[in-house]
Protein backbone atom coordinates (compact mmCIF):
# COMPACT_ATOMS: atom_id res chain seq x y z
CA UNK A 1 0.00 0.00 0.00
CA UNK A 2 2.46 2.61 0.76
CA UNK A 3 4.47 1.37 -2.20
CA UNK A 4 1.42 2.16 -4.16
CA UNK A 5 1.12 5.87 -2.55
CA UNK A 6 4.41 6.49 -3.82
CA UNK A 7 3.99 5.94 -7.34
CA UNK A 8 0.44 7.58 -7.32
CA UNK A 9 2.35 11.22 -5.85
CA UNK A 10 4.94 10.52 -8.23
CA UNK A 11 2.48 10.28 -11.47
CA UNK A 12 0.24 12.56 -10.29
CA UNK A 13 3.52 14.94 -10.33
CA UNK A 14 4.83 14.10 -13.53
CA UNK A 15 1.38 13.12 -15.50
CA UNK A 16 1.05 16.78 -16.50
CA UNK A 17 4.63 17.05 -18.20
CA UNK A 18 3.89 13.36 -20.46
CA UNK A 19 0.94 15.19 -22.18
CA UNK A 20 3.44 18.71 -22.61
CA UNK A 21 6.06 16.39 -24.36
CA UNK A 22 3.91 14.40 -26.12
CA UNK A 23 1.88 17.65 -27.90
CA UNK A 24 4.77 20.69 -27.29
CA UNK A 25 3.11 24.18 -27.03
CA UNK A 26 6.28 26.28 -26.98
CA UNK A 27 7.22 27.08 -23.67
CA UNK A 28 8.83 29.92 -21.97
CA UNK A 29 12.45 28.80 -20.44
CA UNK A 30 14.96 30.32 -18.23
CA UNK A 31 17.59 28.81 -16.99
CA UNK A 32 20.79 29.81 -14.88
CA UNK A 33 22.01 30.09 -11.52
CA UNK A 34 19.82 33.13 -10.06
CA UNK A 35 16.80 33.39 -11.81
CA UNK A 36 14.44 36.76 -11.31
CA UNK A 37 11.53 37.29 -12.89
CA UNK A 38 10.01 40.82 -11.41
CA UNK A 39 6.33 42.00 -11.57
CA UNK A 40 6.19 43.89 -14.39
CA UNK A 41 6.23 40.69 -16.76
CA UNK A 42 3.80 38.51 -17.65
CA UNK A 43 4.58 34.91 -19.16
CA UNK A 44 1.74 34.10 -21.44
CA UNK A 45 3.09 30.69 -22.09
CA UNK A 46 4.02 27.58 -19.95
CA UNK A 47 7.37 28.74 -17.87
CA UNK A 48 10.00 26.56 -17.53
CA UNK A 49 12.80 27.79 -14.85
CA UNK A 50 15.96 26.23 -13.41
CA UNK A 51 18.34 27.68 -11.24
CA UNK A 52 19.72 27.58 -7.64
CA UNK A 53 17.87 30.79 -6.27
CA UNK A 54 14.76 31.46 -8.41
CA UNK A 55 12.65 34.25 -7.53
CA UNK A 56 9.14 34.64 -9.63
CA UNK A 57 7.44 38.15 -8.74
CA UNK A 58 5.97 38.20 -12.74
CA UNK A 59 2.40 36.46 -13.32
CA UNK A 60 2.00 33.01 -15.72
CA UNK A 61 -0.90 32.86 -18.02
CA UNK A 62 -0.34 29.15 -18.27
CA UNK A 63 1.49 26.13 -16.31
CA UNK A 64 4.48 26.86 -14.59
CA UNK A 65 7.23 24.23 -13.56
CA UNK A 66 10.02 25.41 -11.53
CA UNK A 67 12.91 23.90 -9.83
CA UNK A 68 15.88 25.33 -8.03
CA UNK A 69 17.53 24.82 -4.52
CA UNK A 70 15.56 28.14 -3.06
CA UNK A 71 12.54 28.87 -4.71
CA UNK A 72 9.73 31.79 -4.08
CA UNK A 73 6.96 32.53 -5.88
CA UNK A 74 4.95 35.53 -5.21
CA UNK A 75 2.98 36.77 -8.11
CA UNK A 76 -0.30 33.81 -9.76
CA UNK A 77 -0.10 31.43 -11.70
CA UNK A 78 -3.23 30.45 -13.79
CA UNK A 79 -3.12 26.82 -14.23
CA UNK A 80 -0.69 24.27 -12.47
CA UNK A 81 2.36 24.93 -10.41
CA UNK A 82 5.21 22.31 -10.45
CA UNK A 83 8.64 22.94 -8.13
CA UNK A 84 11.38 20.99 -7.77
CA UNK A 85 13.23 22.67 -5.00
CA UNK A 86 14.83 22.62 -1.75
CA UNK A 87 13.09 25.26 0.03
CA UNK A 88 9.67 26.35 -1.78
CA UNK A 89 7.75 29.46 -0.52
CA UNK A 90 4.40 29.89 -2.70
CA UNK A 91 3.05 33.40 -2.17
CA UNK A 92 1.25 33.44 -5.37
CA UNK A 93 -2.09 32.23 -6.20
CA UNK A 94 -2.34 29.03 -7.79
CA UNK A 95 -5.15 28.61 -10.47
CA UNK A 96 -5.61 24.64 -10.53
CA UNK A 97 -3.31 22.22 -8.76
CA UNK A 98 -0.15 22.69 -6.70
CA UNK A 99 2.71 19.80 -6.94
CA UNK A 100 5.65 20.05 -5.29
CA UNK A 101 8.68 17.92 -4.07
CA UNK A 102 10.83 19.83 -1.82
CA UNK A 103 12.50 19.94 1.46
CA UNK A 104 10.45 22.63 3.01
CA UNK A 105 7.33 24.03 1.45
CA UNK A 106 5.30 26.93 2.87
CA UNK A 107 2.00 27.97 1.33
CA UNK A 108 0.60 31.06 2.10
CA UNK A 109 -1.67 32.10 -0.62
CA UNK A 110 -4.98 30.51 -2.35
CA UNK A 111 -4.99 26.90 -4.44
CA UNK A 112 -7.79 26.44 -6.81
CA UNK A 113 -7.05 22.56 -6.83
CA UNK A 114 -5.30 20.39 -5.19
CA UNK A 115 -2.27 20.37 -3.25
CA UNK A 116 0.19 17.14 -3.90
CA UNK A 117 3.54 17.26 -2.17
CA UNK A 118 6.24 15.15 -1.21
CA UNK A 119 9.42 16.28 1.04
CA UNK A 120 10.32 16.95 4.68
CA UNK A 121 7.57 19.41 5.73
CA UNK A 122 4.95 20.92 4.52
CA UNK A 123 3.36 24.58 6.14
CA UNK A 124 0.08 25.53 5.12
CA UNK A 125 -0.45 29.11 6.81
CA UNK A 126 -3.81 30.57 7.36
CA UNK A 127 -3.50 33.32 4.97
CA UNK A 128 -3.55 30.60 2.22
CA UNK A 129 -7.27 28.25 1.43
CA UNK A 130 -7.37 25.26 -0.45
CA UNK A 131 -10.19 24.40 -2.91
CA UNK A 132 -9.14 20.84 -3.35
CA UNK A 133 -7.48 17.90 -1.62
CA UNK A 134 -3.99 17.95 0.07
CA UNK A 135 -1.65 14.47 -0.61
CA UNK A 136 1.48 14.80 1.69
CA UNK A 137 4.10 12.66 1.82
CA UNK A 138 7.13 13.73 4.17
CA UNK A 139 8.03 14.25 7.99
CA UNK A 140 5.91 17.38 9.10
CA UNK A 141 2.57 18.71 8.63
CA UNK A 142 1.04 21.40 9.74
CA UNK A 143 -2.55 23.12 8.23
CA UNK A 144 -4.39 26.43 9.88
CA UNK A 145 -5.73 27.56 6.41
CA UNK A 146 -9.33 25.94 5.48
CA UNK A 147 -9.43 23.42 3.11
CA UNK A 148 -12.20 22.48 0.62
CA UNK A 149 -11.62 18.74 0.29
CA UNK A 150 -10.04 15.81 2.07
CA UNK A 151 -6.11 15.60 3.47
CA UNK A 152 -4.55 12.36 2.53
CA UNK A 153 -0.66 10.99 3.36
CA UNK A 154 1.82 9.95 5.33
CA UNK A 155 3.85 11.36 7.31
CA UNK A 156 5.60 11.53 10.98
CA UNK A 157 3.97 14.45 13.03
CA UNK A 158 0.59 15.91 11.66
CA UNK A 159 -1.27 19.17 13.04
CA UNK A 160 -4.41 20.36 11.97
CA UNK A 161 -5.66 23.75 13.06
CA UNK A 162 -8.30 25.12 10.77
CA UNK A 163 -11.42 24.47 8.83
CA UNK A 164 -11.80 21.10 6.93
CA UNK A 165 -15.08 20.45 4.92
CA UNK A 166 -14.08 16.76 3.49
CA UNK A 167 -12.23 14.22 5.90
CA UNK A 168 -8.58 13.54 7.06
CA UNK A 169 -7.63 9.97 6.37
CA UNK A 170 -3.85 10.07 7.05
CA UNK A 171 -1.10 7.88 8.53
CA UNK A 172 0.70 9.83 11.13
CA UNK A 173 3.85 7.33 12.76
CA UNK A 174 4.33 9.86 15.51
CA UNK A 175 1.43 12.29 16.51
CA UNK A 176 -1.81 13.41 15.10
CA UNK A 177 -2.59 16.74 16.75
CA UNK A 178 -6.26 18.67 16.34
CA UNK A 179 -5.67 22.47 17.50
CA UNK A 180 -8.55 24.65 19.21
CA UNK A 181 -9.08 25.94 15.76
CA UNK A 182 -9.56 22.65 13.98
CA UNK A 183 -13.16 22.39 12.61
CA UNK A 184 -13.55 18.62 10.35
CA UNK A 185 -16.71 18.23 8.80
CA UNK A 186 -15.76 14.57 7.41
CA UNK A 187 -14.36 11.19 9.45
CA UNK A 188 -10.94 10.85 10.94
CA UNK A 189 -9.52 8.05 10.18
CA UNK A 190 -5.97 7.47 10.76
CA UNK A 191 -2.75 4.95 11.65
CA UNK A 192 -0.08 5.93 14.08
CA UNK A 193 2.17 5.25 17.04
CA UNK A 194 0.13 6.70 19.63
CA UNK A 195 -3.41 8.27 19.83
CA UNK A 196 -4.81 11.62 18.48
CA UNK A 197 -4.29 14.58 20.30
CA UNK A 198 -7.23 17.30 20.57
CA UNK A 199 -7.74 20.78 22.17
CA UNK A 200 -10.64 21.38 24.01
CA UNK A 201 -12.19 23.53 20.98
CA UNK A 202 -11.63 21.31 18.50
CA UNK A 203 -14.77 19.81 16.76
CA UNK A 204 -15.07 16.69 14.32
CA UNK A 205 -18.61 16.27 12.98
CA UNK A 206 -18.01 12.79 11.80
CA UNK A 207 -15.94 9.80 13.45
CA UNK A 208 -12.76 9.84 14.53
CA UNK A 209 -11.28 5.85 14.68
CA UNK A 210 -7.72 4.85 14.69
CA UNK A 211 -7.71 1.60 11.85
CA UNK A 212 -4.13 0.40 12.89
CA UNK A 213 -0.87 0.67 14.43
CA UNK A 214 2.33 2.08 12.88
CA UNK A 215 5.78 1.29 12.89
CA UNK A 216 8.27 4.16 14.07
CA UNK A 217 11.03 2.47 12.64
CA UNK A 218 9.49 1.19 9.23
CA UNK A 219 7.59 3.95 8.57
CA UNK A 220 10.70 6.21 8.82
CA UNK A 221 12.38 4.00 6.37
CA UNK A 222 9.63 4.90 4.06
CA UNK A 223 10.61 9.05 4.81
CA UNK A 224 13.93 8.14 4.35
CA UNK A 225 13.64 6.38 0.40
CA UNK A 226 11.26 9.01 -0.34
CA UNK A 227 13.90 11.80 0.51
CA UNK A 228 16.13 9.84 -1.28
CA UNK A 229 14.58 9.94 -4.15
CA UNK A 230 13.77 13.16 -4.12
CA UNK A 231 17.55 14.54 -3.64
CA UNK A 232 18.71 12.90 -6.68
CA UNK A 233 16.08 14.24 -8.54
CA UNK A 234 16.83 17.62 -7.35
CA UNK A 235 20.97 16.57 -7.86
CA UNK A 236 19.74 15.41 -11.54
CA UNK A 237 18.63 18.42 -11.88
CA UNK A 238 21.54 20.60 -10.64
CA UNK A 239 23.87 18.72 -13.33
CA UNK A 240 21.64 18.78 -15.87
CA UNK A 241 21.18 22.76 -15.29
CA UNK A 242 24.76 23.77 -14.69
CA UNK A 243 26.37 21.31 -16.82
CA UNK A 244 24.28 20.81 -20.20
CA UNK A 245 27.58 20.19 -22.39
CA UNK A 246 28.53 17.60 -19.95
CA UNK A 247 25.23 15.46 -20.22
CA UNK A 248 25.03 15.89 -23.50
CA UNK A 249 28.13 14.32 -24.30
CA UNK A 250 27.40 11.52 -21.56
CA UNK A 251 24.07 10.45 -23.23
CA UNK A 252 25.76 10.42 -26.65
CA UNK A 253 27.91 7.67 -25.48
CA UNK A 254 25.05 5.69 -24.33
CA UNK A 255 24.01 5.12 -27.57
CA UNK A 256 26.76 2.36 -28.41
CA UNK A 257 28.77 -0.52 -26.94
CA UNK A 258 26.41 -0.31 -23.74
CA UNK A 259 27.99 -4.37 -22.68
CA UNK A 260 31.22 -2.90 -22.92
CA UNK A 261 30.76 0.28 -20.56
CA UNK A 262 28.89 -1.87 -18.36
CA UNK A 263 32.10 -4.68 -17.89
CA UNK A 264 34.41 -1.51 -17.40
CA UNK A 265 32.43 0.11 -14.69
CA UNK A 266 31.48 -3.00 -13.37
CA UNK A 267 35.14 -4.14 -12.61
CA UNK A 268 36.01 -0.87 -11.23
CA UNK A 269 33.07 -0.40 -8.94
CA UNK A 270 34.17 -4.44 -7.62
CA UNK A 271 38.26 -3.56 -8.15
CA UNK A 272 38.60 0.04 -6.55
CA UNK A 273 37.64 -0.52 -2.97
CA UNK A 274 40.24 -3.56 -2.36
CA UNK A 275 43.31 -1.36 -4.28
CA UNK A 276 42.51 1.61 -1.77
CA UNK A 277 42.43 -1.04 1.65
CA UNK A 278 45.71 -2.54 -0.03
CA UNK A 279 46.87 1.27 -0.20
CA UNK A 280 46.10 2.36 2.80
CA UNK A 281 47.43 -0.53 5.04
CA UNK A 282 50.81 0.20 3.85
CA UNK A 283 52.50 3.36 5.44
CA UNK A 284 53.48 4.91 2.04
CA UNK A 285 50.37 4.35 0.26
CA UNK A 286 48.13 5.62 3.08
CA UNK A 287 47.39 9.05 1.58
CA UNK A 288 46.91 7.62 -2.15
CA UNK A 289 44.45 4.96 -0.67
CA UNK A 290 42.59 7.77 0.99
CA UNK A 291 42.71 10.17 -2.44
CA UNK A 292 41.52 6.93 -4.37
CA UNK A 293 38.58 5.83 -2.23
CA UNK A 294 37.12 9.44 -1.93
CA UNK A 295 37.62 9.84 -5.36
CA UNK A 296 36.28 6.59 -5.86
CA UNK A 297 32.78 7.46 -3.75
CA UNK A 298 32.76 11.38 -5.97
CA UNK A 299 32.56 9.38 -9.32
CA UNK A 300 30.41 6.59 -8.23
CA UNK A 301 27.89 9.36 -7.00
CA UNK A 302 28.69 11.28 -10.02
CA UNK A 303 27.62 8.15 -11.80
CA UNK A 304 24.66 7.46 -10.80
CA UNK A 305 23.72 10.42 -11.30
CA UNK A 306 24.25 10.99 -15.18
CA UNK A 307 22.88 7.68 -15.17
CA UNK A 308 19.42 8.71 -14.24
CA UNK A 309 19.64 11.28 -16.78
CA UNK A 310 20.76 8.46 -19.28
CA UNK A 311 17.54 6.05 -18.25
CA UNK A 312 15.12 8.80 -18.29
CA UNK A 313 16.12 9.83 -21.90
CA UNK A 314 15.90 5.79 -22.81
CA UNK A 315 12.21 5.97 -20.99
CA UNK A 316 11.64 9.20 -23.23
CA UNK A 317 12.84 7.49 -26.63
CA UNK A 318 10.54 4.68 -25.90
CA UNK A 319 7.44 6.80 -24.44
CA UNK A 320 8.09 9.96 -26.96
CA UNK A 321 10.97 8.88 -29.73
CA UNK A 322 12.73 12.06 -28.68
CA UNK A 323 16.18 12.26 -27.99
CA UNK A 324 16.41 15.25 -26.45
CA UNK A 325 18.02 15.87 -23.24
CA UNK A 326 15.21 18.71 -21.54
CA UNK A 327 13.38 19.18 -18.41
CA UNK A 328 11.60 15.58 -18.54
CA UNK A 329 14.47 13.52 -18.81
CA UNK A 330 15.08 13.40 -14.84
CA UNK A 331 11.88 13.12 -13.46
CA UNK A 332 11.57 10.16 -16.05
CA UNK A 333 15.03 9.02 -14.97
CA UNK A 334 13.73 9.26 -11.47
CA UNK A 335 10.48 7.78 -11.26
CA UNK A 336 12.09 5.15 -13.37
CA UNK A 337 14.19 4.17 -10.75
CA UNK A 338 11.81 4.44 -7.80
CA UNK A 339 9.27 1.65 -9.63
CA UNK A 340 12.75 -0.59 -10.04
CA UNK A 341 13.54 -0.25 -6.75
CA UNK A 342 10.03 -1.66 -5.61
CA UNK A 343 10.86 -5.03 -7.87
CA UNK A 344 13.11 -7.90 -5.76
CA UNK A 345 16.54 -8.60 -6.64
CA UNK A 346 16.21 -7.60 -11.00
CA UNK A 347 15.22 -4.07 -9.77
CA UNK A 348 18.59 -4.21 -7.98
CA UNK A 349 20.27 -5.49 -10.62
CA UNK A 350 19.06 -3.52 -13.03
CA UNK A 351 19.83 -0.21 -10.63
CA UNK A 352 23.04 -1.88 -10.78
CA UNK A 353 23.97 -2.29 -14.47
CA UNK A 354 22.78 1.22 -14.46
CA UNK A 355 25.42 2.90 -11.99
CA UNK A 356 28.19 0.59 -13.81
CA UNK A 357 27.59 1.44 -17.40
CA UNK A 358 27.34 5.43 -16.16
CA UNK A 359 30.80 4.43 -14.32
CA UNK A 360 32.31 2.50 -17.68
CA UNK A 361 31.73 5.89 -20.24
CA UNK A 362 33.29 8.55 -17.38
CA UNK A 363 36.22 6.24 -16.81
CA UNK A 364 36.39 5.42 -20.40
CA UNK A 365 36.24 9.04 -21.19
CA UNK A 366 38.81 9.82 -19.02
CA UNK A 367 41.01 7.49 -20.08
CA UNK A 368 41.22 8.94 -23.58
CA UNK A 369 41.59 13.16 -21.66
CA UNK A 370 44.74 11.44 -19.96
CA UNK A 371 45.50 9.85 -23.08
CA UNK A 372 44.93 12.88 -25.55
Amino acid sequence: MKQAFIVLILIAITTPYFLFAAEPAGPVVRAGETISIDGTQVVDGDLYVAGSNVSISGKSNQDAFVVGMEVTINNSTEHDLTLISGTAQIHGDVGDDLRVLGGSVVIASHVKGDVVVMGGSLDILSTASIDGDVLFWGTNMTIEAPIKGNIHGNAENVRINGLVEGGVDFTASQSLVLGDKADIHGDVSYRSGSEITRAQGAVVSGVVQKVGEVDVVTQSHYNSDILFFIMVLFAAFIVYVLAPSIVQRFVRDTDDHLGMHGLIGLGVLIATPFISVLLMISIVGFIAGIALLIAYVSLVSISGILGVIGLGKFIQVLLFKNKEVWFLTPILGVVTCALLSFVPVIGGLTLLGIVSISLGILVQRGYRMARS
